[in-house]
């Protein structure tokens, strides 16, 4: 008596089954397409061509030994900047409002690419008006310092941002 054997698994289907199994495990290894890069660093935050703030020379006074009539100018300095960024301050805040509302609602609440789209618009004219204000009074307080005073500006800078990349490796997990 001959007895009929089904075959369940030919040459054919264990090759097709094997592929599979490798297409899978491919595209489970691989990388994904989209990375999103956990260091970011704002515009020129690093650069060290850019003159501080009339406020950190002030914070800087008896380091940098400034006389009375300069501190009395830096501090004019200071208080009109604060108020020409007021209303720039103010432009970007009610920008960015519908991102802060929708942090403060439930999870269900989504922000989509348009409406991003749409934010970073409304927040490119402030931006760069903040940063040309930033900019000019820094350069205005920049040249209420002499030319001694200018270098341990420069000096103490120096040494604060590379403190601060210290602190940013340590931090790093």
């Amino acid at each position: 008596m001959k007895v009929n054997t089904l075959k369940l698994a030919g040459p054919g289907t264990i090759a097709m089954i094997v592929c599979l199994i490798l297409l899978i495990s491919w595209n489970l290894l691989r990388p994904s397409k989209v990375r999103i890069e956990r260091k970011v660093e704002a515009s020129g935050e690093n650069r060290l061509d850019r003159k501080p703030a009339p406020a950190l020379l002030l914070l800087w006074k008896t380091q940098l030994g400034l006389a009375p009539e300069q501190v009395i100018e830096l501090k004019r300095c200071e208080s009109e900047r604060q108020r020409e960024l007021a209303p720039l301050n103010a432009a970007v805040k009610e920008a960015i409002s519908p991102l802060q509302s929708t942090q403060e609602q439930p999870s269900n609440s989504k922000v989509d690419v348009g409406q991003l789209t749409a934010i970073a618009a409304r927040l490119k004219a402030p931006s760069s008006q903040l940063r040309a204000v930033e900019v000019s009074f820094s350069e205005r307080g920049w040249s209420i310092l002499n030319q001694k005073q200018k270098q341990q500006a420069q000096e103490i800078r120096l040494a604060s941002s590379k403190s601060v990349q210290v602190q940013k490796e340590a931090v790093k997990p």
